[in-house]
Parts: C-alpha cells; sequence; structure tokens
C-alpha cells in the first residue's frame, strides 16, 4: 500500500471517528455524558462517549468485555475514575492533537475526477496528498478553501 492510499485510509477512519462521536471536544471529554459521584472511585459514561469506544476497541488488551457490564437506565455504564482520566488522556494526545480530517466527500470526488482523464491524475494525486497530510479543516482555512474549490473544480469539468 502506497503513502497516499494509506494516509487517505487513516483520513476516512479518523473522519468516521468524528462523526461518530460528534458530541465530544478535547474541551468537554471530562464533562459531556459523564456523570459524577461525589468522593466515589468511579463515574457513569454514557454508552456512546468515546471513552467507552476506546474500552471496546481494546478489550482484548484489558481482558474486559464492555458491552458485557450492565447499562444503568439503559444509557450509562460504570468505569473507574482512573481508567476514565487514562482513557481521556489518550484520546486527547492521538486524536484531538491530530488535524481535523480531509472530508472522504473531497477525496472520493478527486478520485471520480482524475479518472475521467489520464493527465488529470498526476493534479489528483499531489491535491489528494495535499488534504491527507496538512492543516486544519475549519471554516476559512486555507484547507477548506482548497476543498470547496476542488469539489467547484469536479463540479464544472466533470
Amino acid at each position: 500500500m502506497d503513502a497516499l492510499t494509506r494516509a487517505l485510509r487513516e483520513e476516512e477512519a479518523l473522519a468516521a471517528w468524528y462523526d461518530r462521536h460528534a458530541g465530544w471536544n478535547a474541551g468537554n471529554l471530562e464533562t459531556e455524558g459523564v456523570l459524577v459521584v461525589d468522593a466515589m472511585p468511579f463515574v457513569f459514561v454514557h454508552k456512546d462517549h468515546p471513552v467507552i469506544d476506546g474500552l471496546r476497541k481494546n478489550q482484548d488488551t484489558i481482558d474486559q468485555n464492555i458491552d458485557e457490564y450492565p447499562l444503568i437506565d439503559g444509557t450509562y455504564l460504570k468505569v473507574s475514575r482512573r481508567v476514565f482520566a487514562l482513557y481521556c488522556d489518550a484520546i486527547r494526545a492521538q486524536i484531538y492533537s491530530r488535524p481535523y480530517p480531509v472530508r472522504p466527500k473531497a477525496v472520493l470526488a478527486l478520485q471520480r475526477w482524475a479518472r475521467v482523464a489520464p493527465q488529470r491524475r498526476s493534479v489528483a494525486r499531489r491535491l489528494a496528498l495535499a488534504m491527507a497530510l496538512h492543516g486544519r479543516l475549519g471554516d476559512g482555512s486555507p484547507l477548506r478553501v482548497l476543498e470547496e474549490g476542488l469539489l467547484a473544480l469536479v463540479a464544472a469539468t466533470g
């Protein structure tokens, strides 16, 4: 697998992660969907919280299946404070420290555009690599402008 394909796959996986956990960010990870019980060594965490996703993905390592835990009120799982804090730190370091992902829609449009004419492939590769490896996608950012321009180019040139 070449570097471009690997980078695009990583971006698609990161974009899917952001879509699944749209209500969370680095600033509200410990508060949104979390019920804190004072003086207790645990917290109640919403079943869709990123920490629960992390526990689910690492169940072989931690030798526990989070899906076998009983749900409280059909919504919350009981997680130790220490484990919760460790996973929040890991998510912040591994996900929220990375640039926001390129949207797969733009990448797919670019791939379709490149297939129409072979001479477009070189340009398409460079644009995809730039989108996959650099900058943040945010309102008004250079990468957001690049993505919007790319989608307009694809629409105009078929």
